[in-house]
């Protein structure tokens, strides 16, 4: 097998959630035992299981990846983290009081950013990313058409187009992992059972 070089950060983990919510919204079946006899979920679930134990491990429950896509999704991973590390990596949150100013001169300014702030802000972000993500990949189920059928991609794509997520996916990333890494998906892929995106990708294709 090549070596995956592509790289993993915290927004990784919020995109394979999203992936996986979007295939399966009834919470449970988040199981391995529920999704063993549909591999690109069961599949999808192991990268998961690894990437969440990998960065919220406060909140990781090895026998309970329901209940770890759960906290990730409400932000209590982060009630259960120092202060202080996300005062460092958002520079005491002058920057994102500086953005509420901008947007909003007459607000009085903020005393002290607190944990509950920042889990209220990433719910809410989280939840914008997940509505944003329906309309980036809205055309990804479209696998054939001729003709005039075709149309409707033009107009959509040209949007999706100019759709940017970098930002709040910078906000997300962060949130997720106050230290900013960034790990290869080889050495993921060594150390964990992880299967690769394009062991992923051939499966949906035979699922297809």
């Amino acid at each position: 097998m090549n070596a995956d070089t592509r790289q993993i950060t915290g927004i990784t983990l919020i995109e394979k959630a999203l992936d996986f919510m979007s295939l399966t919204s009834d919470k449970s079946k988040w199981t391995f035992e529920k999704q063993k006899d549909n591999p690109p979920r069961f599949m999808r679930l192991q990268q998961l299981n690894v990437l969440l134990k990998f960065f919220t491990p406060e909140t990781f429950d090895s026998h309970n990846i329901a209940l770890g896509l759960d906290n990730l999704i409400n932000g209590e991973f982060i009630l259960h983290r120092e202060m202080g590390k996300y005062d460092i990596v958002f520079n005491n949150f002058n920057d994102m009081n500086a953005e509420i100013y901008n947007m909003w001169p007459l607000h009085p300014k903020i005393e002290k950013w607190d944990l509950w702030d920042l889990q209220v802000n990433y719910t809410r972000i989280f939840e914008f990313k997940r509505r944003v993500n329906t309309l980036i990949y809205f055309n990804s189920g479209f696998l054939e058409g001729s003709g005039g059928a075709l149309y409707h991609l033009a107009p959509t794509e040209n949007f999706i187009k100019k759709l940017d997520t970098t930002h709040i996916d910078n906000f997300l990333s962060l949130v997720i992992d106050p230290l900013g890494r960034t790990i290869s998906s080889d050495k993921i892929i060594r150390n964990n059972i992880y299967p690769t995106d394009d062991e992923i990708y051939n499966v949906d294709c035979e699922w297809v």
